[in-house]
């Protein structure tokens, strides 16, 4: 009973990313708001897409290429996994409040452009550090002889070494919401519909990513050279964010011009201002929200 029980938590955990990619598909699809009209000779969105897939597959690249990366100071046990899903979620939370920040104050795109330059680059230099860190004079710290402040002194630098990459990769995603709502006027709701599929495809490319680094990548190209493949498909997401950030902007003017915003944004600010008036009800779902991400964190 115990093995069966055991490999039922084991199958949740791997199947993390297909049931959130299955959320987010059917949050989109059942959105009671009318579908957009998107002109399709003009519209961003099929960019947008693309660059949320190819970032999604990155991603997971790099999880699963750190992983193996941090056995040289964990070896083969569960604590470097750990160290980098703490490092992946930690930077998440971190980069989510930076880049929802970010989004407002400037171009999404260019801020979108710089996060993937920041991950690439990260990606690019973290096997460098690593290796010359365990074989210069800090590896003296690296023996301490109590195992508690050991693991406790590769922890936080391994926490140290990821921590510019994931807090990138999280400030990336209000970003992405803020890119999304740039096909649409301002403070249009069916922007949140079209947000869910960009996300739907940023998890599907997710696990197209652990499919080929598991598969494939860490087999016939190597550790640490899959990291540096996903670097270079981190630069090009930069590279195709920049190219379209002026064909956003572009549309965005034509939008609001042709169609007006005046009386949905005073719609919009009223609902927002009654949402956010509740104290109590914003505690409560924080709250709730640190838990459900603790239990799922630990079941995978």
């Amino acid at each position: 009973l115990y093995t069966l029980l055991h490999g039922y938590v084991l199958m949740l955990a791997s199947c993390f990313p297909l049931n959130k990619l299955a959320i987010a598909f059917i949050l989109s699809m059942t959105d009671s708001s009318s579908p957009a009209r998107l002109d399709s000779s003009t519209s961003i969105f099929p960019l947008i897409l693309a660059v949320s897939f190819f970032s999604g597959l990155a991603a997971l690249v790099y999880e699963i290429s750190w992983s193996r990366q941090l056995e040289s100071l964990f070896g083969h046990t569960a604590n470097a996994a750990a160290v980098v899903l703490t490092a992946y979620f930690g930077g998440m939370a971190i980069g989510n409040a930076i880049g929802g920040r970010l989004a407002s104050r400037m171009c999404a795109f260019r801020a979108y452009a710089i996060c993937e330059f920041f991950i690439a680059t990260g990606a690019l230099a973290i096997p460098f550090v690593l290796n010359a860190t365990i074989q210069s004079w800090h590896n003296d710290r690296f023996d301490i002889d109590n195992p508690v402040w050991q693991l406790a002194f590769r922890v936080l630098y391994s926490l140290t070494l990821l921590a510019p990459a994931t807090i990138a990769m999280g400030a990336s995603l209000p970003l992405m919401n803020e890119m999304v709502s740039h096909c649409f006027p301002p403070f249009d709701p069916r922007a949140g519909r079209y947000f869910r599929i960009a996300y739907a495809v940023n998890i599907f490319g997710a696990i197209i990513g652990v499919l080929m680094a598991s598969s494939y990548l860490l087999a016939f190209v190597g550790v640490i050279r899959s990291s540096y493949a996903a670097a270079v498909v981190s630069m090009l997401c930069a590279f195709g964010s920049v190219v379209i950030a002026s064909r956003a902007i572009r549309r965005r003017v034509n939008v609001n011009s042709a169609e007006g915003v005046g009386s949905d944004t005073t719609h919009a600010r009223q609902l927002l201002k009654r949402a956010t008036s509740s104290t109590v009800s914003s505690r409560y779902w924080k709250f709730t929200a640190c838990v459900s991400g603790a239990v799922v964190l630990s079941l995978e």
